[in-house]
Order: C-alpha cells, then sequence, then structure tokens
C-alpha cells in the first residue's frame, strides 16, 4: 500500500485529479533489484503492465526499488516511471537512501530484498528500510511521493517544458 499511498499523495500535492486504481504486476526482475538498469527495467515493466490491465486509464506508474552501490556505499533507490493514456513517458530516480553494508550483505546472502532483513530486526510486516533507519522520521511513502512528482512534473507542466 505504500506505492498507493505515494501515488495519491503525488498527484494530489501537484494538483491532478486522478481516482487510483492499483493493480498487482510482475516486474519481470529479482525481488531485490541491483543498480538502476534492472531497476529501469522493473519499473517500466510495470507501468506497462499496469497499462495493459487498466487501458482506460490516464496514468500508469511503475515504481521499483532497488540498492544501488556508489564509492563502496549502499543506497536504496527508487526508480519511477510514468506512462500517459496519449503516448508520453516520463521517468526518474529518488533520492539515494544509505543503507548499512552489513543489512545489504546480509540480503545478498539470503538471496532476499532488504525489506525482509527489516522485518527480521524490527519484528513486524514492515518493511520500510527508510523508516527503520531514521528512527521513524523518513518513510519509503515520503521519497517515493518526491520522486514520482519529479517525474510527473513534464507531464503536469508540460507547457513549460515544450517537449
Amino acid at each position: 500500500m505504500t506505492k498507493g499511498i505515494a501515488v495519491c499523495n503525488a498527484f494530489r500535492e501537484l494538483g491532478i485529479t486522478a481516482t487510483l486504481q492499483t493493480c498487482d504486476v510482475p516486474s519481470g526482475v529479482r525481488d531485490q533489484p541491483i543498480g538502476l538498469k534492472e531497476m529501469q527495467l522493473g519499473a517500466e515493466n510495470r507501468a506497462e503492465r499496469a497499462m495493459g490491465q487498466r487501458p482506460e486509464a490516464d496514468f500508469a506508474v511503475g515504481v521499483e526499488s532497488g540498492l544501488v552501490e556508489v564509492t563502496e556505499r549502499w543506497f536504496d533507490v527508487p526508480y519511477i516511471v510514468v506512462l500517459t493514456k496519449r503516448g508520453w513517458k516520463s521517468c526518474t530516480v529518488g533520492a539515494y537512501f544509505p543503507v548499512p553494508r552489513w543489512m545489504v550483505e546480509r540480503a545478498l546472502e539470503r538471496g532476499t530484498e532488504i525489506g525482509k532483513i527489516v522485518q527480521e530486526l524490527t519484528g513486524g510486516d514492515d518493511k520500510d528500510v527508510q523508516k527503520c533507519l531514521s528512527d521513524g522520521k523518513i518513510s519509503r511513502v515520503d521519497i517515493i511521493t518526491a520522486a514520482l512528482k519529479y517525474a510527473l512534473a513534464p507531464i503536469a507542466f508540460s507547457y513549460i517544458y515544450k517537449d
């Protein structure tokens, strides 16, 4: 539901009127994507498959979070793809949220997503790595909402972008 809340927030904050219809579509990538290429493919697959399931929709949003290593540090990053009924496509990456190496290594050793490690640590159902690593001050919803607003900007403000 995290992604759905973020989508509602982003559309509302940009003044775009839309009705959210969620659909569970496979990303076609590993449960724990590594690197921007794999995340991009997963987000594109999700957006395209969502548009296929809901051809009447004005927008389809694909979100794929994954891990990126930069100068020997690991980050959890969302990749966002937005498709429109008119054939427009916009994409962006969100904030690079730092993740401890031991947490990434544990997830990779077990062949699982980092969210499962968070569940083990917190003893709950929440897989929000950002919330876990910020004492609840930053959430995955916050990061995805911001990234989605960036992806929507060229569509919502096309009169400025003129692309």
